[in-house]
């Protein structure tokens, strides 16, 4: 059984967690290292754009998901999952934060819940000072 989180992005702890201290460190070993293979394998005329884009969205004010990246022209990646490895890989570097969840609605008409994101302040001063995280 892993974590689940709440709509504020808040890991609740489980049975798993409490009783067995490990279980948290393999999960983030384990998510660590799939970030890593789904950002390595990732089609670079897809990831480099999408990673600007999200940069870009992270240095303003607002929150974004998704559908911000697609606004801005970031086309459908190869497989779904190269979503979760673009903002987790963010996320650990430090360029942006979840702040919560919303309801979307996809194309075909179902409902899922989305994360909802905002740049870090560090993130965003920087951005504004000229440099880049």
């Amino acid at each position: 059984m892993t974590a689940r989180r709440t709509a504020a992005c808040v890991p609740t702890q489980t049975a798993a967690t409490v009783q067995n201290p490990s279980h948290e460190v393999l999960t983030n070993n384990l998510t660590a290292s799939g970030r890593s293979r789904a950002a390595a394998n990732a089609d670079p005329f897809w990831w480099q754009p999408a990673t600007m884009a999200l940069q870009t969205l992270a240095a303003a004010e607002h929150t974004f998901n998704t559908d911000s990246l697609r606004e801005l022209g970031i086309c459908e990646p190869d497989v779904p999952q190269r979503w979760a490895a673009l903002f987790s890989v963010a996320q650990a570097r430090g360029t942006i934060e979840c702040v919560g969840a919303s309801v979307m609605v996809r194309p075909d008409g179902t409902t899922t819940a989305c994360r909802m994101w905002r740049g870090t302040a560090t993130h965003r001063h920087s951005t504004k000072a000229g440099g880049a995280l």
